[in-house]
C-alpha cells in the first residue's frame, strides 16, 4: 500500500466516525426535548410561534399548544423547535429577601427614561451647548 492509498482510509474512517458522533448527539438533543416537552412549558415552534403547552399525545405524536388566553393549536411533535422549562410559581416578596435583594432596590415605576428626570440629561451637541430646534 502506498502513502496515498493509506490517506484515503483514513480519511473514510474520520468521516464515519463524524458522521456517527453527529447521529448520536442529534438523538441525544431529541431526548432531552421530549423529556421538556410537558404540560407548562414554554416553546417555540419551527414556524415561530410561541405558546405553552397544554397536553401531549404521544401515540399521535401531537401537541396542545395554547397561544394566547383561549386560543389551542394542535401541532405535530416534530414541529417544536425549541423548549423552554415548565413555569414555576414566583417568589414572594419573603424569599426574595433570602437572595439578598432588598425591598429598597424595587425601581420606582413613575421614573423617567433612561437619562432620569428632564433637568438631568445631557446638555450640549454638534451645534452647541443649547441645542433648541
Amino acid at each position: 500500500m502506498d502513502l496515498s492509498m493509506i490517506m484515503l482510509l483514513a480519511l473514510g474512517a474520520l468521516l464515519i466516525f463524524f458522521m456517527f458522533n453527529s447521529n448520536r448527539k442529534r438523538k441525544a438533543q431529541q431526548e432531552q426535548m421530549a423529556e421538556r416537552l410537558v404540560p407548562g412549558a414554554t416553546v417555540m415552534t419551527t414556524f415561530g410561534l410561541y405558546g405553552t403547552v397544554v397536553s401531549v399525545d404521544s401515540d399521535a405524536n401531537k401537541v396542545t399548544i395554547e397561544s394566547t388566553p383561549g386560543t389551542t393549536l394542535v401541532v405535530h411533535r416534530q414541529a417544536i423547535g425549541q423548549v423552554e422549562a415548565p413555569v414555576v410559581a414566583e417568589p414572594t416578596a419573603d424569599s426574595a429577601s433570602s437572595f439578598g435583594a432588598d425591598s429598597s432596590d424595587a425601581k420606582d415605576t413613575d421614573a423617567p427614561g433612561p437619562f432620569g428626570r428632564d433637568d438631568d440629561r445631557p446638555t450640549g451637541g454638534p451645534f452647541g451647548d443649547d441645542d433648541k430646534r
